[in-house]
């Protein structure tokens, strides 16, 4: 991963305090719920986690009352989704749904927390630790396998960003 720079400014504690106080989409039940199944949730449940349970919460555009317009970004078509994580609650290392069929797509990664002790980000052979919120990073490898878990005692919280560029 590579270090774009730190846009604490931009965040609103508006919207982190929203987020803290909804529920989201619980994953990966209501996925289940929902149909919105991927072939890499097939291979998690295949190692033994169990589809029906809450890992984390997930929010997308309309699961929030805000917009965002994401500093720092190349053009192309943005497409974003939030994570919450409470102590206790993890993603199974995985490669984000749908990323391996678009060409094209850039993968940027913004805490929206600072780090705290117990705050694990995996991506690749690394744990990405000591980031701050608002610091904006890019994956060098869109399709690399990468987790989360939170076993500290603060909640987690953090911007996940596809961009398609139509000009590569």
């Amino acid at each position: 991963m590579k270090f774009i720079g730190n846009y604490k400014d931009w965040l609103d504690d508006s919207w982190i305090s929203e987020i803290l106080k909804s529920d989201g989409q619980k994953s990966p039940k209501d996925l289940l719920k929902n149909n919105s199944m991927h072939s890499e949730d097939i291979r998690v449940e295949k190692a033994g986690y169990d589809l029906n349970a809450f890992y984390y919460s997930l929010f997308e555009k309309r699961d929030v009352s805000f917009k965002l317009t994401i500093p720092g970004l190349p053009s192309g078509e943005i497409r974003w989704w939030i994570v919450k994580m409470m102590p206790g609650q993890f993603m199974p290392v995985h490669i984000d749904p749908k990323i391996g069929i678009i060409d094209n797509i850039e993968r940027f990664w913004m805490p929206w927390t600072d780090w705290d002790n117990g705050h694990i980000f995996s991506y690749k052979d690394s744990i990405i630790c000591n980031y701050k919120a608002g610091d904006l990073y890019t994956f060098d490898d869109p399709e690399a396998l990468h987790g989360a878990a939170n076993i500290g005692l603060v909640p987690r919280i953090t911007l996940n960003i596809g961009v398609i560029r139509n000009n590569i």
